[in-house]
């Protein structure tokens, strides 16, 4: 196991940076993987996080290493989960929030965001975060140690919005997965839950998901900060679609 595989990639802000988003990647993917979407969210005044998961053995993969925020033993239902990973990796991810806050930006001004193995982690750490914040997104991915929620969710983000997108025919992360979690955080918690269902993309993201998650993104973080951030201005600019095939 290797703590990080690399330093976070950082996307810049174009213009007064009053909003961060930490993008979370899927099984053996890094960060500079989801690069070429995040312009597609249309958000010049946000700065974007992109870590890449620590590299360890992953059980599911004939124990080859890779980068993977937790070891998977299988897909089905019922299968055992790597509670020690997932709370090593959640402590990580968290990290990077608290580093961001104490770099000016006010909780709510922040969102975690992920694909797959990503999106399990945003859900993870977004709803047991201990500050309220700004929203959290889950593609296609599921809701781990369901067992514990909705106890485990923080007083601090019973209200925080969620969306969830998840293809119809997704071969990997079933889809079931995707409707079970928004289900259970829907009839058992407070927290708003968007459930957004698409079709033909398998285990990607399809144009209209980036575009229906930037215009979720831009909601819950509009450029104007009512309520006040402090940063400045950097910035990169970068194009073009992904449809990563990771989990």
């Amino acid at each position: 196991f290797t703590l990080m595989a690399m330093p976070p990639l950082v996307i810049q802000a174009t213009q007064r940076h009053t909003a961060t988003i930490i993008w979370l990647h899927g099984l053996g993917d890094t960060g500079a993987g989801w690069r070429p979407a995040m312009p597609i969210f249309r958000m010049p005044w946000a700065k974007f996080i992109l870590p890449t998961a620590p590299v360890q053995p992953v059980t599911m993969n004939m124990g080859m290493s890779m980068t993977s925020w937790y070891d998977i033993k299988g897909l089905a239902p019922n299968e055992e989960q790597d509670e020690v990973g997932l709370e090593r990796s959640r402590k990580i991810v968290e990290e990077i929030v608290r580093q961001e806050i104490a770099n000016g930006i006010p909780s709510h001004r922040l969102v975690l965001a992920g694909f797959s193995q990503g999106g399990v982690m945003a859900l993870l750490t977004g709803l047991r975060f201990g500050q309220r914040l700004g929203g959290i997104v889950g593609v296609s991915c599921y809701l781990p140690l369901a067992h514990t929620f909705p106890k485990a969710i923080h007083e601090a983000n019973h209200h925080v919005p969620v969306l969830l997108c998840h293809q119809t025919d997704d071969p990997l992360v079933q889809y079931s997965f995707g409707q079970r979690t928004s289900t259970l955080l829907k009839e058992s918690s407070e927290v708003p839950v968007e459930w957004r269902s698409y079709q033909g993309g398998g285990h990607g993201v399809s144009d209209q998901e980036l575009l229906d998650i930037g215009a979720f993104l831009r909601r819950v973080l509009p450029e104007r900060d009512d309520e006040g951030s402090t940063a400045s201005m950097q910035g990169i600019s970068i194009t073009t679609i992904i449809e990563p095939p990771s989990i």
